[in-house]
């Protein structure tokens, strides 16, 4: 098991991205692992001064034997901007599925 914070700080010449991510992974069972996560990123671009938050919480379900690793993603985003040319909120789900081999 294992909780982390993650902070980002990118700033290109175009647009500036903050970011902030708390992800926990707990065992559940077997080779089963539950990891709840939440990010959001605040987003200004340079070039209107237009601003954009987006909130995406997600639970993510793993299974890992040897070097095999089996993943499923389900999660929300949440995405607000401002002072655009078109403010207003949009929504979404999202599914990642993934599979992994270390070799």
């Amino acid at each position: 098991d294992f909780n982390f914070l993650v902070l980002r700080y990118d700033a290109e010449t175009t647009e500036r991205v903050l970011s902030a991510a708390i992800t926990s992974r707990f065992a559940l069972f077997g080779a089963w692992r539950l990891s709840p996560r939440f990010r959001v990123d605040d987003q200004k671009l340079s070039s209107d001064g237009s601003r954009q938050l987006l909130y995406a919480p997600s639970l993510r379900l793993d299974y890992q034997r040897d070097r095999r690793m089996f993943e499923f993603e389900f999660g929300y985003q949440i995405g607000r901007n401002e002072l655009s040319l078109q403010p207003g909120e949009t929504r979404g789900y999202f599914v990642n599925l993934g599979y992994r081999y270390g070799f």
